[in-house]
């Protein structure tokens, strides 16, 4: 494995060398239901009369676009984000060298948010909502989108929209038992629109190996909530005939990333009833499954890969293979937000994993497989 790369586009065109040699650090923090965020420091300082000068804007103006990618050493550079500029703080102080000028950068997910709307959204499934307001937005070249079960019981509901596009297509994604969000494309520029639901097996992503030979991980710190897997009620009303339909999910009917359950250990599990004023948005069934495969997720881990010796680009939305910890949490993880520090001279990655089940001892590989 080579030395991991990074190059930088600022208005969809290659940055220059005097316009990377400007930029001391990056942070890029990627998290799930949530706008990408990066952070680029430009050092600043004072000419020889005092007046302070910002690099940055000689080429980063506010609302212009910067996509950053990087290279993990493989020779194939992948986008971490890509979007406006949508900020700027200035650290200023006497000492020299140590004042910095930061770029904060969102992905395309905030030009979905600038825009407050009241809309009726007539006889159209969520899918097709989605579809359509990821495509008004210039800069979201593609979708990726599953289709989403029929709106309500009776088929004829009409979707109020009262905020920004993205408020209502998250909106509509959670429903659904989906997620909504906006990736960077394979080109600078254009964006991808996501509304599906989260995958349930690793896409080709190394596994991350705690102990042993090929051990790639620093730290890993998992924890359990036991109070959030439940089963979950709901019941509708149809407008049409009056008759009431009842739906009951569990934490165990969910697609499951292990064996078991991580919730099986609870003799006496909670319950959840879904709260009135839907308005028969979804039918109960897609509703309680929905909330059940939320509340399934107990377990969580965060940690560190070692510097310099995991091979890929980690990214939320992704399941990956954690090896070398203990028998039961041993096995697949959802990746649910990774930090991404760049500097001259190195790069690092810090996660969030979550898992909704357990393994059987050796389900997830050996647990500690080689150390000698």
């Amino acid at each position: 494995m080579g030395d991991p790369r990074f190059r930088l586009y600022l208005d969809d065109q290659p940055a220059t060398r005097d316009q990377l040699d400007q930029i001391d650090e990056v942070d890029v923090d990627q998290r799930m239901d949530a706008a990408w965020q990066a952070e680029l420091q430009i050092p600043i300082c004072t000419d020889d009369e005092g007046n302070w000068c910002y690099p940055g804007e000689a080429f980063a103006a506010t609302f212009g676009r910067l996509r950053v990618e990087l290279d993990p050493g493989d020779g194939t550079f992948v986008p971490l984000i890509d979007g406006p500029i949508v900020g700027r703080r200035q650290t200023m102080t006497a000492q020299p060298g140590q004042s910095v000028e930061t770029l904060v950068v969102h992905d395309d997910s905030v030009l979905l948010n600038r825009e407050e709307r009241q809309v009726a959204h007539e006889r159209q499934l969520d899918h097709e909502i989605a579809s359509r307001l990821f495509r008004n937005e210039r800069h979201i070249a593609d979708t990726d989108i599953d289709t989403s079960s029929r709106s309500g019981a009776d088929g004829t509901v009409t979707t109020f929209q009262r905020g920004t596009d993205m408020q209502l297509l998250r909106g509509l994604a959670r429903r659904q038992g989906m997620h909504a969000y906006v990736l960077p494309g394979s080109r600078p520029g254009r964006s991808v629109g996501v509304f599906k639901p989260l995958p349930s097996r690793p896409d080709g992503l190394p596994p991350l190996v705690l102990l042993g030979k090929d051990r790639n991980v620093e730290t890993f710190n998992p924890h359990e909530d036991a109070q959030s897997p439940a089963s979950v009620k709901a019941q509708t009303l149809s407008l049409m005939d009056k008759s009431v339909t009842r739906a009951t999910a569990s934490f165990r009917d969910v697609r499951l990333l292990g064996d078991s359950a991580a919730g099986d250990a609870v003799e006496v599990p909670a319950t959840r009833v879904l709260p009135a004023g839907g308005d028969g948005s979804v039918d109960a069934e897609t509703a309680v499954r929905a909330a059940a495969e939320r509340f399934s997720y107990a377990l969580r881990a965060d940690g560190r890969v070692a510097t310099g010796c995991y091979p890929a680009v980690l990214g939320p939305y992704r399941v990956v293979t954690v090896k070398a910890v203990s028998a039961e949490l041993s096995g697949d993880y959802l990746v649910r937000r990774v930090r991404h520090h760049i500097t001259r001279s190195s790069w690092t990655q810090r996660f969030v994993l979550a898992r909704n089940a357990r393994s059987r001892a050796g389900g997830g590989g050996p647990a500690l497989p080689d150390i000698f």
